[in-house]
């Protein structure tokens, strides 16, 4: 019995144990997961706020981490605020604040609140967001989201909450006057006109006719944008472009209100202007953003009349908000649940009725709950205009109000004005089309394609047989790679026309080098050829002369391809009148490397020939060919120093950037065309058959003088001369040089043991040349 108890106890204590046990596992382990599982996403948002806006975030960041914890979505936001109190630790602009963060690619904050104009600046830093919720994003593409939120067909934010403008109409003075609702800026402008001069009458000195909204911050932009929609012909017509007529007419329109309605104080006023004179209703019309209840009982609030009769115009503002696309995939799926909340129908909605802000979401204001508290009907009838789409939108808004300034209070026309808003973005650049930049670009256009036919009609000439004598100098196959060299040469300037690419800047630089060698390796290889004194390199070329082209050639093809993988990028030129231009800008050393040894490859092959040429100078059979091969170059060297000088000339006016480098570039074919060959026609089209003939028959004397002089000479040591030619010793004394200059004959006569000619030879031979 005691045994039995003993076990007993014992089992009993193993049970015991086993139960603390596993009490304490299961504890561990329901810990770490509880801990695991709570560890939440931390998503930080990076929010510029103004006055009211606090309210706004503070509701989207609890209503959210409400709907998380409810959903066990494990997500929870936090802001880091900053305000025109703060943002200046980085940069003194509020566009510029949140660039300099996502410039750093830190993975810090994940969200990002923006104002609606900074789309394009922001695109590169931001995900597309319609690549991740495209059914979200339906809502939002019918209405002015799909303007402000998008660029270059990226969605780079989605729409939080908008503003947008209207016009307020003193009622008090209109139900006292008895007048009707303006329907265009005719009828608004001889209303204006009819109350002031009837308040004046009553001693009313004090009345503003009209704000219009023109100080000197972004609200100028936006009253002169939406003034130049108004004055499209139709509600369904495009915004006038700069130039046009309706453009044109609406800032004379604008300055007409200010100068007839007295309003030149009121229009600089502002934004508190327009506040104070709505307390305390001391003008006819202003405009401001729609907000609620914001003195019903004095103004009522209607759309932005416009030229012609329901046409209108309203400018747009508000928040979107992007997600950085340096963050990890965990937080860029965190990101979006968030945006897909704040963003969503119920959530819009219930800002609206609320009225704490309007939603870019068009299907709202078809909801029978929301009107009841919104006037949807005004939203419906508004004919937004976002701003101007371009990346440094600081930069153009600033320029564009400084030219507007000048316009409504100076002397500046419209016409000028409105030019000069246009270059603030334009690219100028050499067209063939006279109406886009100067008849400049049409001329050349037409002398390079007269210049390349030219080439392409006068080479049939090496083919006929009565004329071979005049083109010999090489073969036919030569002439026509040096053809294509010029042809080559001359499309460079064709990279001038059109605005000016990154295909382009890489290219210029492969035409350029490949239309040189494939000019001036005929040339080369002939002298090569040609040389008196023979060895077995000489004799491998002759024997290889496409090889020797390859070969010449396929150094610049690979640096060229070097070229196409660096940053050879184009860059901006600001001009002194405005007319911006791009241009090819190296900024990076691998390009400038690779350039030098462009060039000092050309001037190495460059020198190579007139060696050459200086040794084979006064061979008899070749003098004319030589000299006119030594103009051609002499010239070309010109044309190289110009050339590599203007490229470090500082140049203000693109026609004259371009337009220098295309003369240059035709002189070259030119030049090289007319001295190296067009001048054995000439000679063909001035002078009569038989004198041709005569010449060629001269050309064949000198070869059989020389011949036959070589052969009397039999008892020369050839022995000795062979030797020499083919001697082991590589120096070449300078006067080895001096006797090849001097000698009067090519390879054949040379390898037959001729020095020089007689002197009466000599006389008989250049006679008949010069003759």
């Amino acid at each position: 019995m005691s045994s039995f108890l003993f076990l007993y106890e014992l089992n009993n204590d193993v049970f015991t144990t086993s139960i603390r046990t596993y009490t304490v596992i299961t504890t561990f382990l329901n810990y770490n997961l509880k801990s695991y599982k709570c560890a939440k996403i931390n998503l930080k948002i990076v929010a510029f706020y103004y006055e009211g806006d606090l309210e706004i975030f503070e509701l989207m960041k609890n209503d959210f981490n409400k709907y998380s914890e409810e959903n066990n979505l494990d997500i929870e936001v936090s802001y880091v605020y900053y305000s025109s109190e703060n943002c200046t630790i980085y940069t003194a602009d509020y566009g510029s604040t949140i660039e300099h963060i996502l410039k750093k690619k830190s993975e810090k904050y994940d969200i990002y609140y923006y104002d609606v104009m900074y789309s394009p600046r922001y695109s590169q830093y931001f995900i597309d967001i319609k690549d991740y919720i495209p059914e979200h994003i339906k809502l939002y593409s019918p209405g002015i989201a799909s303007d402000i939120c998008t660029y270059n067909g990226k969605w780079v934010g989605l729409s939080l909450n908008i503003k947008y403008s209207v016009l307020y109409y003193n009622t008090k003075l209109f139900e006292k006057y008895d007048i009707n609702i303006p329907q265009t800026w005719d009828d608004f402008l001889e209303i204006g006109k009819y109350i002031l001069k009837k308040e004046k009458e009553d001693g009313n000195n004090n009345l503003i006719g009209y704000n219009g909204l023109f100080p000197d911050s972004e609200s100028e932009l936006i009253s002169a944008i939406e003034f130049i929609h108004s004055f499209r012909n139709s509600i369904d017509s495009p915004t006038p472009e700069y130039d046009s007529k309706e453009a044109i007419n609406a800032l004379n329109k604008i300055k007409q209100i200010k100068d007839e309605l007295e309003s030149n104080e009121a229009f600089q006023s502002g934004e508190y202007g327009a506040v104070m004179n709505l307390l305390t209703e001391n003008a006819i019309f202003l405009k401001w953003w729609y907000y609620y209840n914001l003195n019903d009982e004095g103004y009522s609030k209607i759309p932005i009349v416009g030229n012609y009769e329901g046409v209108s115009a309203s400018g747009i503002g508000g928040m979107n908000a992007g997600i950085s696309k340096y963050i990890s995939k965990e937080n860029i799926d965190a990101s979006i649940e968030f945006l897909k909340f704040i963003t969503s129908k119920e959530f819009q909605k219930k800002l609206l009725i609320n009225k704490i802000s309007f939603s870019s979401m068009t299907s709202l204001y078809d909801d029978d709950e929301v009107c009841q508290v919104v006037d949807c009907e005004i939203f419906k009838k508004m004919q937004f205009i976002p701003r101007p789409s371009v990346v440094d939108y600081d930069e153009y808004s600033f320029n564009f109000r400084n030219y507007l300034k000048k316009f409504l209070y100076g002397n500046e026309t419209a016409e000028d004005t409105l030019n000069n808003i246009i270059d603030i973005t334009k690219i100028y650049y050499i067209s063939i089309n006279p109406n886009q930049s100067s008849s400049i670009g049409l001329y050349s256009f037409i002398i390079t394609i007269v210049i390349a036919v030219l080439i392409i009609l006068f080479s049939i000439f090496i083919f006929m047989e009565k004329y071979k004598g005049l083109f010999d100098y090489i073969s036919k196959d030569l002439w026509i790679i040096f053809f294509i060299g010029l042809l080559i040469n001359l499309s460079y300037i064709f990279t001038e026309y059109g605005e000016v690419t990154n295909i382009k800047c890489k290219l210029k630089p492969l035409l350029l080098s490949i239309g040189c060698n494939l000019t001036f390796t005929p040339f080369l290889y002939k002298l090569i050829v040609n040389f008196q004194e023979r060895n077995k390199y000489f004799d491998y070329i002759e024997k290889n002369k496409y090889l020797f082209i390859f070969f010449i050639n396929t150094l610049d093809v690979f640096l060229n391809l070097i070229f196409f993988i660096s940053p050879f990028t184009p860059q901006y030129k600001n001009s002194l009148n405005g007319k911006k231009y791009k241009y090819c800008g190296i900024n990076n050393s691998l390009s400038i490397y690779i350039l030098s040894v462009l060039v000092i490859e050309k001037i190495i092959l460059l020198l190579v020939i007139l060696f050459f040429i200086f040794i084979e100078w006064n061979i008899i059979k070749t003098n004319r060919d030589v000299k006119l091969l030594t103009s051609a170059i002499y010239i070309d060297i010109i044309l190289y120093i110009l050339f590599v000088t203007f490229k470090f000339i500082s140049i203000e006016n693109y026609i004259v950037y371009s337009g220098i480098r295309i003369v240059v570039i035709m002189l070259y074919v030119l030049s090289n065309f007319l001295f190296i060959y067009f001048f054995r026609i000439f000679f063909i089209l001035t002078k009569k058959e038989e004198t041709i003939k005569l010449y060629i028959n001269k050309i064949h004397t000198i070869d059989v003088t020389t011949s036959n002089y070589n052969n009397e000479n039999t008892s020369f040591n050839n022995t000795s001369t062979i030797n020499s030619c083919y001697s082991t010793n590589k120096r070449m004394s300078f006067s080895k040089i001096m006797n090849y200059h001097n000698s009067t004959k090519g390879k054949d006569s040379w390898a037959s043991g001729l020095n020089t000619l007689p002197s009466n030879q000599n006389q008989v031979i250049n006679s008949n040349i010069t003759s």
